[in-house]
């Protein structure tokens, strides 16, 4: 970083390479493959005003797969930050971003317990840019300090990439693919609430909460993106958002939670610390319509009958309890998913139950 007066100057290089050598991803035709990515980026900082600091930044990507295809793309950001009052401050941001396909996503080729993945060599890079805007306000209750921060964002995907769920191969069942589904949106709002109070009579807290909110949400529902291929007495289906979702009503994106909120909080006394967490994820609108179709055909899965009967959301309780043994070490105890709680955040996938954790940290 070069400092010029009240302009800051950041710039560098970057280069990442990745090389794989396994038939998990021997949908390219071969066992080994590589993906390299390079980029330049500058930016800008300047305090115009006293309390107004402006930033923009421009970086230049560039991939290469396989020696075989490659993509460059500049990609711009920009924001404001001002300082309204000592404790109060207001922001906005856009910025664009671009993403190119990983190795797994175009080649992984893999199956286990009668679910398959499919590679496709196919699949094209997402881009997409957001806007942000959000106030952060510094408080003061008693002895306790904080921060409080609201935020609302926008979204907006080119090329999104999703893990599609269909018939992709007639000798085999069902499974999944990454493919490009059109264009989508994601609106929503962000509130978090942080702190710790000075200690009292040997007693200290600490906060940390926060809630999101998110509307994610298909703009082409009825574009096809892909069709499927199953046996050769059946005629294929044309695959869209709208014939693949287990719930269209407000063109909810799939596998996303449009509420989620965590708290944690800390009590310490001499050197004994005590914490409570909870987790929130509101219940999955929509799946792969797949799923359920399944239920009803060759392979029951109970993916319908388990949402159903799990419809009102998730709610995980977490305890720990800490013990400063000198100004190095603490020991703790941990128990994750307090009340053992049976619950699944994606198909198929059931979560961890109760657990027990004992540990020992050292801070030099």
């Amino acid at each position: 970083m070069i400092s010029l007066g009240r302009l800051n100057v950041t710039s560098g290089v970057y280069f990442q390479q990745s090389f794989s050598h396994a038939s998990l991803y021997a949908g390219s035709g071969s066992d080994k493959n590589t993906l390299e990515n390079y980029a330049a980026f500058i930016q800008l900082e300047k305090k115009l005003i006293k309390k107004l600091m402006v930033s923009a930044g421009f970086r230049t990507e560039y991939f290469e797969m396989n020696n075989k295809e490659s993509q460059l793309e500049p990609i711009l950001r920009a924001g404001l930050n001002y300082q309204l009052t000592e404790g109060t401050f207001i922001r906005c941001s856009y910025g664009q971003g671009y993403r190119y396909p990983t190795i797994a996503e175009k080649y992984i080729e893999t199956g286990a317990g009668g679910i398959s993945v499919f590679p496709n060599p196919e699949v094209q890079p997402e881009s997409s840019w957001n806007a942000e805007a959000g106030i952060k306000q510094g408080f003061k209750i008693g002895n306790f300090f904080g921060f409080a921060d609201f935020a609302v964002f926008e979204q907006r995907y080119h090329n999104t990439i999703e893990y599609i769920y269909a018939l992709w191969q007639p000798d085999q069942l069902a499974g999944f693919k990454f493919v490009n589904t059109g264009n989508s949106r994601v609106k929503g709002l962000e509130v978090s609430i942080m702190g710790e109070g000075k200690p009292v009579h040997n007693f200290a807290i600490s906060f940390l909460g926060g809630y999101t909110y998110t509307l994610p949400q298909s703009l082409e529902p009825d574009y096809i993106f892909a069709t499927d291929n199953p046996p050769t007495d059946f005629l294929p289906d044309s695959l869209s958002y709208s014939s693949t979702s287990t719930d269209t009503s407000k063109n909810i994106l799939k596998y996303r939670f449009q509420h989620i909120a965590k708290m944690d909080i800390e009590l310490t006394w001499k050197f004994i610390s005590l914490g409570y967490g909870i987790r929130y994820y509101s219940f999955m609108k929509n799946i792969d319509k797949k799923f359920y179709d399944l239920d009803e055909t060759v392979l029951p899965t109970g993916v319908k009958a388990y949402r159903e009967k799990h419809d009102k959301g998730t709610l995980v309780h977490d305890i720990r309890l800490g013990f400063k043994l000198n100004e190095i070490f603490k020991a703790s105890f941990l128990v994750n998913n307090a009340t053992n709680l049976e619950y699944s955040l994606r198909p198929l996938k059931i979560e961890s139950p109760r657990n027990y954790t004992v540990q020992l940290t050292a801070a030099f």
